[in-house]
């Protein structure tokens, strides 16, 4: 939609971006766990891969480069501190764990 609306001035094609932002700014902070990211708002136990978190946090730096709102830059700084962090290595490790050991329970 932005490029669309870059390219043309077309006021709904904003309009629409605006509105797809604001549901962001709405729905981002229920996939945030800690400072990583799940697939699923009813499942805070899968969490994406690091390969998909800097692809996460890749989009929320383009987002915020368009729109200037600093909350995708705290979600950027954030998530970007916990793929270095060796901590994070460990609870995804554990969080895996459990959830096959609970897969095998059943």
């Amino acid at each position: 939609m932005w490029d669309f609306y870059r390219v043309t001035g077309d006021k709904v094609a904003r309009k629409m971006f605006d509105d797809g932002v604001s549901a962001l700014c709405a729905e981002l902070p229920k996939y945030d766990v800690d400072c990583w990211s799940v697939y699923s708002q009813d499942n805070l136990v899968d969490v994406v891969t690091g390969a998909y978190q800097q692809f996460i946090i890749e989009q929320l730096r383009v987002i915020h480069a368009i729109t200037s709102d600093p909350g995708f830059n705290i979600y950027v700084e954030k998530r970007g501190k916990c793929l270095v962090e060796d901590e994070l290595a460990i609870r995804i490790a554990a969080r895996e764990f459990l959830k096959s050991s609970q897969n095998l329970q059943k």
